[in-house]
């Protein structure tokens, strides 16, 4: 609901924190891909890769709902960056030094000195040669770190529905006019993990959050469920098209990139789950691994890669059909995944953004 100064005052997001423990669950298993799977889930585990565009949808939403929770602060672009500063490195930054003493003891590799500047200061997303980070996965850090530059200024200009949808325009033409003046940039890999690829989806998760900001609250009591259901239905059809790959031959990828119908069945499914919490997506295993997200989606490649021997053993000794082969790969790397990412947030995470907080409040 709107609450004063035009605040939204609904609460803890338990929908959030579901939709990125999600995201965090389909990554893992995309990063298992690589395993036999039948050709019959090979589409939909292909799939669980757009995950990361959920990610971005609901860091541009719920930046803009902590903007718009802050009006008053004094300093709150100052305040914006330092939170966001220690939510985001203490972790990264632990990482980067683990993955620079293992890539010299398994490797004898050292990063160059512009490698590990770029990284340090969250640069690596505009060079087509550091993109990918040295934290493996680490190339949407990158993505989120210049959105969250230019998340003060855009937050100014972009405050109505007519305003977001001028602004997905905007960026869809940014990007193809980038792409005609510089051809030879964003090829291969890069033409997918650079901001400017990206940046439609965040403009798409900011109309988001102004539907949910200004016609959310109009729904009455009795028809959110319904309400729920219209927009959930044209998420699924969009998930079940691209889960089968079916997409491509139904819609053209111009105007619209691919990435923006991503990112729409995303936005519509997270402003359904704002209306109606289908306890399928939103439940206790869901928000527990939203809370550790950020270190599930850090922690896991390294150990993904680690647990390769096991994996191996799996499907040369157990008897069972390679379905059931890949899920008990996938239990066996949670059941790792998991306890490590719990304390990486307690002793990495949490510190950080107390840290953050202290410093804040003595500003």
């Amino acid at each position: 609901m709107l609450g004063s100064h035009g605040r939204i005052s609904s609460g803890k997001l338990d929908y959030i924190d579901a939709l990125r423990g999600t995201a965090a669950l389909f990554i893992v298993v995309y990063h298992l891909s690589l395993l036999k799977i039948p050709d019959l889930l090979l589409d939909p585990i292909m799939f669980t890769q757009h995950s990361v565009i959920l990610f971005f949808i609901i860091s541009s939403f719920t930046l803009y709902l902590s903007m718009d929770n802050r009006q008053d602060e004094e300093g709150r672009f100052l305040m914006f960056y330092l939170r966001r500063f220690f939510r985001i490195a203490p972790l990264f930054y632990s990482m980067i030094i683990f993955y620079i003493f293992a890539n010299y003891l398994i490797y004898d590799h050292l990063p160059s000195v512009m490698e590990l500047f770029s990284n340090i200061f969250f640069l690596f997303n505009f060079s087509a040669s550091y993109f990918e980070s040295i934290v493996w996965t680490g190339w949407s850090i990158g993505v989120e770190m210049i959105f969250y530059l230019l998340m003060p200024l855009i937050f100014l200009v972009v405050n109505t529905i007519r305003r977001s949808v001028i602004f997905i325009a905007f960026t869809i033409g940014f990007r193809d006019l980038f792409k005609m003046i510089f051809p030879e940039v964003l090829v291969d890999k890069y033409s997918h993990e650079s901001f400017i690829t990206n940046f439609p989806v965040f403009a798409i998760g900011i109309s988001c959050y102004l539907v949910y900001k200004y016609y959310i609250p109009r729904v009455n009591g009795s028809y959110r469920s319904a309400v729920s259901m219209l927009l959930f239905l044209p998420s699924a059809i969009l998930f079940c098209l691209m889960a089968t790959n079916r997409l491509p031959f139904l819609i053209p990828s111009r105007p619209i990139p691919w990435n923006c119908w991503y990112a729409l069945a995303f936005g519509l499914l997270l402003l359904s789950l704002s209306l109606y919490q289908n306890k399928l997506l939103v439940n206790r295993v869901t928000r527990f691994y939203g809370n550790i997200s950020y270190s599930v989606y850090l922690v896991h490649p390294v150990l993904v890669y680690s647990l390769g021997p096991a994996y191996r053993f799996v499907y040369d000794h157990a008897n069972i059909p390679d379905a059931l082969n890949f899920c008990l790969c996938l239990l066996l790397t949670l059941a790792v995944v998991t306890p490590i990412a719990f304390l990486t947030y307690h002793l990495i995470e949490t510190p950080g953004i107390r840290y953050g907080k202290r410093l804040i409040a003595r500003l």
